[in-house]
């Protein structure tokens, strides 16, 4: 027992769902005093995590992985004092979305009806929030005695030994030989969810069939990059998402075979091709893709080929989309995309949220924002 904290709630991941959510646990000195309930503001709170919760140190250019966040999803990270943490360097709002068909051409554009003034969404890098985050939680343990964090600690095991009944608490086990006992633990640990497995509750899913690929391009268009594109093509849709002025975020969906090869090619063929992705009727982007050899070298000239193609018909994209020049940096990657959903959410003083819960295709920026929206009501 010497080794034992107990808390009232033990969150298992301090990823940006985790710490997200046990931040917005706790009553900070920036929220209003009617903003939480007294009974939150009482609540002791750990977070585990086998990584360095520390302040990370951004680095100067942009980073591959990025999530969009809605006004709602904005507005909260601002309530727990997360918003104002995060670097304005590394968040970009964009005010439309043009969207548009690779087959038969038909569109649609979205931005704020309510308020064009009000963005529709801001693209920010996952390192960014995080970052912001572990500040905000920093103070949190410093200036809490009730919030407390286990980083670069990994947990062994969970007993939960009598909580069927009521009559226990699950017991957290950590490899530094401490142990914690918690009338919740919060399985906020990823797809492959440790505590889900450790609870016992089953899973199902399936992988999409698909990778996502992933880098930082740079950028000539006509404003400030506030304009978000993506076409749906026949093997999956590709994005590209503003970052800043000059800079933006590609996301592009497609076959694993695909994706490795797409990932391979020279920085300037890889250029190329994203553009006849995006302005190229489809049939030149479908026979570019196919010429590839059995060691992953296209066969024909892109530069010709592309050309060519823009030539015989100028119109086949939409207005405006931005001209890729070149690789910032070449931090090109690809994901695998699948599909994991838990048969439940809860069982008897066990929770699962985020991707340990649910883990889709991210398709639309739904992701992060849903998890947020539920962490709002959970915690509002």
């Amino acid at each position: 027992m010497a080794n034992r904290k107990f808390v009232d709630v033990c969150v298992v991941g301090g990823g940006l769902v985790g710490a997200a959510f046990a931040s917005a646990l706790v009553i900070t000195e920036s929220m209003t005093a009617n903003s939480k309930t007294a009974a939150l503001a009482a609540l002791s709170i750990c977070v585990i995590d086998p990584k360095s919760l520390s302040p990370k140190k951004l680095s100067s250019g942009f980073d591959n992985r990025v999530v969009s966040l809605n006004p709602s999803s904005v507005d909260f990270l601002r309530e727990i004092g997360v918003w104002d943490n995060i670097a304005l360097e590394k968040r970009h709002s964009y005010h439309k979305i043009n969207v548009w068909d690779s087959v038969t051409n038909d569109s649609l554009s979205f931005n704020s009806d309510v308020n064009p003034n009000i963005p529709v969404a801001w693209i920010v890098e996952n390192n960014a929030i995080l970052s912001g985050l572990c500040h905000s939680m920093k103070d949190l343990s410093a200036n809490n005695a009730q919030f407390s964090i286990f980083d670069n600690t990994n947990v062994k095991n969970i007993n939960l030994k009598g909580i069927d009944n009521g009559s226990d608490w699950p017991i957290v086990e950590l490899d530094n030989g401490e142990t914690i006992q918690a009338r919740l633990v919060v399985g906020s640990d990823g797809t492959n969810s440790q505590v889900r497995e450790l609870a016992g509750i089953k899973s199902f899913g399936l992988e999409y069939g698909q990778k996502g690929i992933v880098a930082t391009l740079k950028v000539e268009c006509n404003d400030d990059n506030t304009t978000a594109w993506q076409r749906f093509l026949p093997t999956g849709p590709i994005a590209m998402l503003p970052l800043s002025k000059g800079y933006s975020s590609l996301v592009w969906s497609t076959t694993p075979d695909l994706a490795h090869k797409i990932i391979a090619l020279p920085p300037v063929s890889f250029v190329k091709l994203i553009n006849t992705a995006f302005q190229n009727p489809l049939v030149d982007l479908q026979f570019l893709v196919s010429q590839f050899d059995e060691n992953g070298k296209l066969k024909v000239d892109i530069e010709l080929e592309s050309s060519w193609g823009l030539e015989r018909d100028p119109n086949s994209s939409l207005a405006g989309v931005p001209l890729v020049v070149g690789l910032p940096v070449d931090n090109r990657a690809a994901f695998p995309l699948r599909l994991r959903h838990a048969r439940e959410y809860v069982q008897n003083r066990i929770a699962l949220i985020g991707d340990a819960a649910n883990n889709f295709n991210p398709v639309g920026g739904k992701g992060l924002n849903l998890v947020i929206g539920d962490e709002k009501r959970v915690t509002g």
